[in-house]
């Protein structure tokens, strides 16, 4: 990655993780790592976990796939409880709706609709934690094997 004329990132796909996490870039560019308020802490821990992307880079990539996983999630579950299992999910799921004291059913919105938009949201934010957590996970992984493996290096000193 360099810096082109304007002080943007020139992104070149030489590996298949910089090129997974570009794809974020290309499209929402610097913009959710200026909104995003711990980016700088997800910097840090990019570094400790030597991660070969730029942190810029990573949280575009974060917010991407944490839309791209809802779209498909809220599309899936409106598959599967319209099409595939019709007569088992919607009784059990008006239920539930009732408990929330919403309008008539003439009104409201439909109960399918309404579950594959809140699995969709569950699963975007799972997807979003994992990229949030991912960095330390690494990082705390490879200084466990550091650990482990300097009484074997002191040997050798």
């Amino acid at each position: 990655m360099e810096k082109g004329k304007n002080g943007e990132l020139n992104v070149k796909f030489r590996s298949s993780s910089i090129s997974f996490h570009a794809l974020g870039y290309w499209l929402f560019g610097k913009i959710p790592a200026k909104l995003f308020p711990f980016s700088r802490l997800i910097q840090r821990e990019i570094y400790r976990a030597y991660l070969k992307v730029n942190y810029i880079i990573y949280v575009s990539s974060m917010f991407f796939w944490s839309v791209v996983s809802f779209i498909l999630a809220s599309f899936s579950s409106f598959i599967i409880f319209t099409f595939i299992l019709p007569d088992v999910a919607l009784p059990r799921l008006r239920i539930p709706l009732l408990a929330l004291e919403l309008p008539p059913p003439e009104e409201a919105v439909h109960p399918i609709v309404f579950y594959s938009l809140l699995i969709g949201f569950l699963v975007s934010v799972v997807v979003f934690l994992i990229f949030v957590f991912y960095p330390s996970y690494r990082a705390s992984n490879l200084k466990r094997k550091i650990e482990k493996n300097l009484v074997y290096a002191v040997n050798y000193m």
